[in-house]
């Protein structure tokens, strides 16, 4: 069977063509920004690991959210390393550390800016793990106490979109309840086409999941044995 080698390509002939039939694009609209706080006061250090990004203490996050609005990029989120660390990761949901000020100080100065917050608590334990631990294991009831101060302290902060990571469903319901409608919620990790309904029916307000595309097999689009009729 002879085939047919020729590989049209007037989808993508001019930019115009190109416009009207893509299905998916980048604008700048849909960019969230990172930034890294840490304590102290006129602190901007390089992060070794990620060349261009930097720890930033509270004053220089708010400079740093300055240029991001200027740049039209409509929302930042705020990770953080706190000034202490315990058993419990106390720190996660203090208001005083550098994460909540930081959410402070840029909504005060920016209120229109998208504020996201990350509910986590394995940079603020000693142990490094996102929970409570009970000998070597994390205690889920406990932790599910801890974290949900967690997500409600950053919406008291002024966060505007919560995300909930690799959570149980436990975990979620009891955060959305505590969060009470004062942020939007987005959760992901661990989120699959199985139980992806009961997510949300929890009420979150969105839901991100790569298991919808993970090890996706491989799908040859070259067109090579296109045929004429």
């Amino acid at each position: 069977m002879k085939l047919n080698t020729l590989r049209p390509r007037r989808l993508r002939r001019t930019a115009a063509v190109r416009s009207m039939v893509r299905e998916t694009s980048l604008e700048i609209n849909d960019f969230i920004y990172p930034i890294f706080v840490v304590p102290g006061a006129n602190v901007k250090e390089e992060i070794p690991s990620m060349p261009g990004c930097y720890h930033l203490s509270v004053d220089q996050a708010v400079k740093q959210a300055e240029e991001i609005v200027s740049l039209g990029i409509p929302a930042v989120e705020i990770f953080g390393l706190p000034s202490y660390k315990d058993d419990i990761g106390s720190s996660a949901w203090d208001m005083e550390s550098p994460v909540q000020r930081a959410m402070m100080a840029i909504k005060k100065e920016f209120p229109d800016l998208i504020i996201v917050g990350d509910v986590c608590l394995c940079q603020y334990t000693n142990s490094g793990h996102c929970g409570q631990l009970c000998g070597h294991e994390v205690d889920n009831d406990p932790t599910l106490e801890l974290l949900a101060k967690v997500a409600v302290s950053q919406a008291e902060a002024g966060a505007d979109i919560i995300m909930l990571d690799n959570m149980t469903p436990e975990v979620m319901k009891q955060a959305v309840e505590l969060i009470d409608g004062r942020a939007q919620i987005e959760c992901s990790g661990n989120i699959t086409k199985e139980n992806i309904q009961k997510i949300r029916e929890i009420g979150v307000d969105f839901v991100s999941s790569g298991a919808l595309t993970h090890s996706a097999p491989i799908l040859d689009i070259s067109m090579k044995n296109l045929h004429a009729v």
